[in-house]
């Protein structure tokens, strides 16, 4: 479900920039405030090492930078953070602009009701190119204000051209980098496999991960697991359940659905 990093007073670095690419491989952007008042954007960065190019030339503080999963949308380099927030909510790959800007970690699960309702109510136009649950969070906040992100799924990260940037939700401050959830912290997601064929999913991992997956079962009541669980982004991702999950969130599914684990 992404990962937010708003960088205050250092950048990241290296292995947490390696570490929140891997993890949330759908491309990656970067925005700050200018000197004339207004926000440059980079994003549509697809690969770690496009990405990687670029941060090492990055010199302003503060900046934030986005790692996205692709819960809803195309992976496509105009569908990575941020989003202009205005009633279109045009998509832009690089440039200035004298809007204020949206991050998002998280899922709304409802956004295309939600995208219809301000659509038929005529609030809004009809919105030009790809839409996905974030860009209809950023033209929420234009039509209504952004108080309005407290009452959707996820967090936030607002940017204005003033300097002013507001953090929505609950982010782990990492000696001056506000993280939106663990992913930066170690590559903990791993393949998995889903049975179309039973109402229960069945997770079979390939013979590299068994020593993994055999200590978390065998420390299945510890709390360093169950706070492991707790931090993972993916758990309650329905939209990538099927593609990826941490060990620890696929064996108490399989726990969960299955009544125990299939480790071969």
């Amino acid at each position: 479900m992404c990962i937010i990093a708003a960088c205050e007073d250092r950048k990241m670095t290296s292995q947490e920039i390696e570490n929140c690419f891997k993890n949330n491989g759908d491309g990656a952007g970067v925005a700050y405030c200018t000197e004339n008042g207004k926000i440059h954007v980079e994003k549509g960065f697809m690969t770690l090492e496009e990405f990687q190019r670029y941060y090492e030339t990055l010199d302003i503080l503060p900046h934030v930078a986005h790692f996205r999963i692709a819960t809803s949308g195309d992976v496509t380099p105009e569908m990575t953070h941020p989003y202009k927030i205005e009633t279109e909510s045009r998509l832009i790959i690089t440039g200035d602009i004298e809007t204020p800007v949206l991050f998002h970690n998280g899922v709304i699960g409802d956004y295309n009701a939600l995208y219809l309702n301000m659509l038929t109510s005529g609030m809004i136009d009809m919105l030009r190119g790809p839409i996905n649950d974030t860009r209809v969070a950023a033209v929420m906040a234009a039509v209504f204000d952004e108080e309005i992100l407290q009452s959707l799924s996820g967090k936030f990260v607002v940017m204005k051209p003033d300097g002013i940037t507001t953090m929505w939700g609950d982010f782990e401050n990492v000696n001056g980098v506000h993280f939106s959830n663990n992913g930066y912290k170690k590559i903990a997601y791993t393949p998995c496999v889903y049975n179309a064929n039973n109402k229960n999913r069945n997770y079979n991992y390939n013979k590299n991960n068994k020593k993994q997956v055999t200590e978390t079962k065998d420390n299945w009541d510890s709390d360093e697991w169950f706070q492991a669980y707790q931090d993972c982004p993916y758990q309650n991702s329905e939209a990538h359940a099927c593609d990826y999950d941490c060990v620890e969130c696929a064996i108490e599914r399989a726990h969960m659905e299955v009544g125990g684990c299939n480790v071969d």
